[in-house]
């Protein structure tokens, strides 16, 4: 490990030199990206050995442990750190722009937008699925790529791409605010979730594009497959490890609403998988999934700039969601009630509505019970019912806003098809069946 160690910041060294040939420095490139992956292979357990045998300064251990495990890539934090150091002290005011600049940040700037641009260069993708604010994507090539973790050995990463960022400075402050809220949910609340970081690409005029990864989990895993294939006994199983998990996010914000800070969480059960599935579980031990989206509050406000909500949106439907409809949306992630209503309304979704009933029964008895002290009113069928055709039509407004929008697109550039073509996605979004529930699909999606 110490050689792997040397050379890599050797090679790294080379690769700051401005009169470096062109081939040398694509080869020099290609040669880092292969050692910033095998960083990434690597178990925190075993570099906290290695260090531990090897370096006495308990920070410097922590320092190079962060490096490489809080990131999206060791070489891409080191630059990033450096950068941060040096313009603070020859720009601290940042009035003086590149200007005030020493030629060795002017270097390690170009050299780390250089090295994302190659590391991130047109790569070929499995698309796995569309949510409101980030598409999901694998990468082709590192089927075989397998990282350790916590003592168990986890596939491939999987991508979340978000919505383009207008400069550098938003994306980090992104960047910042999700590892907050990554240690938030494992610190502060307890929960489970997989390894994960965050990566940026600068794009020039196009903006500043950001893509948060995790490792990824088998499909059978997921949530919505594990509970299509359950039994109702069963299925109460899964609900009550939700709940158990829901419980410890009411409690911590009872514990951090003292000090003006609420973590809000999206309940559903896409946003959950189970660790590993076993016949007979009663309850199984849950990951929680959906961190791409950071809600936090601090003193009644969100940390996150909501504008992150709507870039999703059709430009036409932005004003009136803002005006009207974004506030609650948000404020359902942070009430006990709307949470559990939520993750109920989803059952359907996921074409299991024979088991509203039996979750109902048992959320009665849970919520006299250890859900007590959250104060959580009673929830009927026809509530979740409501709720869930309430979602349903909001879902279809939108997708036909977006609809219209790309109709509209299209036949200013005179492809008269393709906007006919869209149009006749309207009709088929007010008739057919909301989603396809069926496993076949996200599984065939998963592991081509």
């Amino acid at each position: 490990m110490s050689e792997r160690l040397s050379d890599f910041c050797r090679l790294r060294r080379k690769a700051l030199r401005r009169n470096l040939p062109a081939k040398e420095r694509e080869e020099l490139l290609e040669r880092l990206i292969a050692e910033d992956e095998w960083l990434a292979r690597l178990s925190p357990e075993s570099a906290a050995q290695y260090l531990g045998r090897e370096i006495r300064s308990e920070a410097a251990k922590r320092w190079l442990l962060s490096l490489v495990f809080e990131g999206e890539g060791a070489i891409c934090e080191l630059a990033r750190r450096e950068i941060g150091k040096l313009r603070a002290f020859e720009d601290p005011a940042g009035a003086g722009g590149a200007r005030l600049l020493s030629p060795l940040t002017r270097s390690l700037e170009r050299f780390l937008s250089e090295y994302e641009r190659r590391r991130g260069r047109s790569v070929a993708k499995w698309f796995l699925g569309f949510g409101e604010v980030s598409t999901s994507l694998a990468l082709k090539g590192n089927e075989t790529l397998l990282h350790e973790h916590e003592g168990r050995v986890w596939g491939r990463r999987v991508y979340k791409r978000m919505p383009v960022f207008p400069s550098r400075v938003d994306a980090e402050r992104y960047r910042k605010i999700y590892f907050e809220y990554d240690r938030l949910l494992r610190r502060e609340v307890g929960l489970s979730l997989p390894p994960t970081g965050v990566q940026i690409l600068e794009r020039g005029r196009a903006g500043v594009a950001v893509f948060v990864w995790q490792l990824q989990l088998p499909p059978q895993n997921i949530g919505p497959v594990v509970l299509r294939r359950l039994s109702v006994k069963q299925a109460i199983g899964l609900f009550d490890s939700v709940m158990d998990n829901l419980r410890l996010l009411f409690r911590a914000n009872e514990r951090l609403g003292r000090e003006g800070v609420r973590i809000g969480l999206d309940g559903q059960i896409t946003n959950w998988a189970v660790r590993d599935p076993q016949e007979g579980q009663e309850r199984p031990d849950l990951l929680f999934l959906d961190t791409n989206t950071p809600l936090i509050r601090k003193n009644g406000r969100e940390v996150l700039d909501t504008e992150i909500f709507l870039h999703a949106l059709s430009p036409m439907l932005r004003p009136v969601v803002r005006r009207f409809f974004l506030q609650k949306i948000l404020d359902r992630y942070y009430d006990p009630r709307t949470i559990i209503l939520d993750f109920l309304g989803n059952t359907i979704v996921q074409g299991r509505p024979d088991l509203v009933g039996p979750f109902v029964e048992r959320l009665e008895k849970r919520r006299t019970g250890d859900l007590e002290p959250y104060g959580i009113a009673p929830i009927s069928e026809a509530q979740v019912e409501r709720y869930f055709r309430e979602d349903v039509f909001t879902w279809r407004l939108v997708r036909t806003a977006k609809a219209l929008q790309e109709a509209a697109s299209e036949a200013a550039s005179a492809r008269l098809a393709d906007a006919w073509g869209k149009l006749k996605q309207v009709k088929k979004i007010w008739t057919s069946e909301l989603f396809d529930v069926s496993d076949r699909h996200l599984e065939e999606a998963v592991e081509r």
